[in-house]
């Protein structure tokens, strides 16, 4: 007997529009340049864009950092000791309708040189 194969789950299925479910960012890609700027790539599927944090040197919690609608993110803060390398961590998430939807992308540290 042969049966048919169905996705009871619509998982895979568009809902039309930006009634689209958003799962989580999972990664950003990234450029380090001179003098400790960055680069960040991500994207923005049918959201509105990102909210990227930022952690940094002694810093004990990320930190918004901005909301971007088009990429690349340049982040161009000046090193917090000139002259010394330190190490940047990002991540972001979905924004849609200026609410963050989602999961958060996973972790990218950047050694920044100077």
């Amino acid at each position: 007997m042969k049966t048919r194969r169905r996705n009871s789950t619509g998982a895979n299925r568009g809902n039309g529009g930006r009634n689209q479910n958003l799962c989580s960012l999972c990664f950003l890609l990234f450029k380090s340049g001179p003098g400790g700027v960055v680069e960040l790539d991500f994207d923005k599927s049918i959201s509105d864009g990102v909210n990227i944090y930022s952690n940094r040197g002694t810093e004990a919690d990320f930190t918004f950092l901005a909301r971007d609608t088009v990429q690349p993110y340049v982040d161009n803060r000046p090193l917090l000791a000139a002259g010394k390398p330190e190490l940047r961590e990002y991540k972001c998430v979905y924004v849609q309708s200026d609410a963050e939807i989602g999961l958060f992308s996973d972790e990218v540290v950047v050694n920044c040189a100077p």
